[in-house]
């Protein structure tokens, strides 16, 4: 890819999700990582992810950064909204399309309003 279809890119992903800065990393694992230190720095306290499935290395930095890493409890692969861990100061790393099976519609994400907290879904990665 030359510069000018790299530029290209980086204009149309901004336009499309209205966004003026738009980042490209080599890795996922890099992405989660940055946003994990910027939580940090944000002095967020808590890294809530799923308790089933996600990608190792996520706990692994979070318990690095120290952020206290909580499970949000799972059934079968689908979220259990009812004991969701939501606490604040916490960003949360979910994966609405667990095993890239089903979509997992997050029907309690208005909950997350309640709360100080980042919400990055991981369904890309």
């Amino acid at each position: 890819m030359d510069e000018h279809d790299f530029s290209e890119c980086v204009s149309l992903l901004s336009k499309i999700t209205n966004k003026k800065y738009v980042i490209f990393m080599d890795k996922c694992r890099d992405a989660a990582e940055l946003i994990m230190r910027y939580s940090k720095n944000k002095n967020f306290k808590n890294l809530i992810l799923q308790e089933e499935g996600g990608w190792y290395t996520y706990e692994k930095s979070g318990n690095k950064l120290g952020l206290n890493v909580v499970k949000a409890p799972m059934n079968k692969g689908v979220l259990v909204k009812q004991e969701f861990p939501l606490l604040d100061d916490s960003l949360i790393i979910l994966n609405t399309n667990p095993g890239y099976a089903y979509s997992d519609p997050l029907n309690f994400y208005d909950d997350f309003k309640t709360v100080n907290s980042l919400v990055v879904n991981d369904v890309v990665c």
